[in-house]
């Protein structure tokens, strides 16, 4: 773990690091360290990265109302990360399927659980050093919409420090097996329009 840049605004330090090339941040309360602190894991969602503006606000509440920890890092293809040539097919694919106004749902399910498999090892690494630095973390939770849950669910059920998950604006038949293996409260937020 290598951490690149720190900062401090309004009682949240925020810390940047890499581990393994996967670009991530930290959050935490000013003062004492990680150890036995609650920490929120942060997934973002499709197209976005561990510091869309509203990733860092819900980071930013965790640490000042809830006293907890909070990291995120960039999904595969996604924020400083490079794209593969497997994303780069995606987009490409993607593009095409939209501008022909068919389904894109099978396609999107796809791609994003290889990402999901590419991500989970690197959240598992994260909460290894994270661990190793805090000398123990307090209780896991998980937060994340969208991709964030397509890599969250396998992440949980993988997981045993995950104590408690929040999902949402997801639903494939592709998670039901990793959904099945989920033995943690779970919130799952729905996106209702009219």
């Amino acid at each position: 773990m290598h951490f690149t840049s720190e900062s401090s605004a309004d009682g949240v330090t925020q810390r940047r690091f890499t581990l393994d090339g996967v670009p991530a941040v930290l959050w935490q309360p000013d003062g004492p360290p990680l150890g036995g602190r609650p920490l929120v894991l942060l997934g973002h969602g499709g197209g976005q990265h561990k510091l869309v503006p509203g990733l860092v606000d819900r980071a930013r509440r965790c640490v000042r109302e809830l006293g907890c920890a909070a990291v995120a890092l960039d999904a595969p293809g996604h924020g400083e990360r490079p794209r593969s040539a497997q994303d780069e097919r995606f987009a490409t694919e993607i593009g095409e399927l939209i501008a022909a106004g068919r389904p894109i749902s099978a396609w999107v399910a796809r791609h994003t659980a290889a990402l999901a498999e590419r991500a989970v090892p690197e959240w598992v690494a994260v909460l290894d050093a994270l661990g190793g630095l805090a000398e123990g973390l307090g209780p896991v939770g998980y937060w994340g919409l969208s991709l964030g849950s397509v890599i969250g669910i396998p992440l949980t059920a993988a997981e045993p420090r995950v104590a408690v998950a929040v999902f949402g604006l997801t639903g494939h038949a592709s998670q039901t097996e990793a959904a099945e293996r989920v033995g943690v409260p779970v919130e799952f937020l729905l996106q209702w329009g009219r």
